[in-house]
């Protein structure tokens, strides 16, 4: 079981992809951002212990497919193309920085 802090991270990241309006495309066909998003959950949720932290996943499961190797991308509505891991390690640094533990 990975660290609830790291499965929150995760959770996050999905929930990212989910409300993307981003155009998903994995082993050149284009899937809509909730597809995605079903995806990236059942990927993790086969992944077991291999992924124990929100980086584990990026890298790990959610940049690439396991069937072709091809990295997975996205396409924003001004048609730029971006590799979805790029974008997801963005939005776990954002993430990471407004959660950070503060001291007083």
């Amino acid at each position: 079981m990975r660290p609830v802090a790291e499965q929150t991270k995760i959770d996050y990241l999905v929930g990212e992809v989910r409300k993307s309006p981003a155009i998903f495309l994995r082993n050149r066909r284009e899937y809509p951002a909730s597809r995605a998003a079903s995806h990236l959950a059942t990927k993790v949720k086969f992944a077991g212990k291999r992924v124990q932290t929100a980086r584990d996943f990026v890298l790990g499961i959610a940049s690439r497919s396991e069937e072709t190797g091809k990295p997975y991308e996205i396409r924003w509505p001004n048609g730029k193309r971006q590799p979805l891991s790029e974008w997801l390690l963005e939005r776990l640094e954002c993430y990471e920085k407004e959660h950070l533990p503060t001291t007083h």
